[in-house]
């Protein structure tokens, strides 16, 4: 999801516009803390609705790029796969235009086999000459940082940090 585009429509109740209308911090805290998570998604949906059709193009030429993008099992986007799984979606802030003009290439979908002098040779056997390897593994789950700056077993007694029970692929 762009950035500019995820706080004009996804966050708007976060603006300048929403304290000019007298929506201050801590009263849209309270609307969004106070939303009842099962009616989340279809708000979520219709949003993402609304961010697909105003970036369609940008989608396209990402996805014509080779970037694996999706808006959830149920097209919910950003918000509901961070509550429900805590990954696979990622906020642009300008690298997506990088790889949109073949700056960066990317390769989903296919790991990597070896690394050659010149650059990654993939599983499927094709090759690609780099300057350098960033290796988009995605981040540990919370778990792992609860185990490091407290215990494993706390870790292990809070559970999973992210998980509606949604039925969603990834979601406890």
């Amino acid at each position: 999801v762009k950035s500019d585009t995820l706080m004009e429509v996804g966050f708007e109740i976060f603006s300048e516009k929403a304290l000019a209308r007298g929506i201050t911090t801590d009263k849209a805290d309270m609307i969004v803390a106070s939303t009842p998570f099962a009616l989340v998604p279809k708000g979520q949906r219709a949003l993402y609705d609304i961010i697909r059709e105003r970036d369609a193009d940008f989608y396209k030429r990402l996805s014509d790029s080779g970037f694996a993008l999706d808006f959830g099992e149920d097209e919910t986007g950003l918000l509901m796969k961070a509550y429900r799984t805590g990954s696979g979606f990622y906020i642009d802030v300008g690298a997506c235009e990088l790889i949109i003009n073949g700056q960066i290439a990317v390769r989903s979908g296919v790991g990597i086999k070896s690394l050659t002098p010149s650059g990654i040779l993939f599983d499927d056997s094709s090759e690609l000459a780099v300057d350098a390897i960033i290796s988009c593994t995605g981040y540990r789950s919370m778990n792992e940082t609860v185990a490091a700056i407290v215990s494993r077993e706390v870790a292990d007694r809070v559970g999973p940090c992210w998980g509606l029970g949604s039925g969603v692929r990834g979601d406890p």
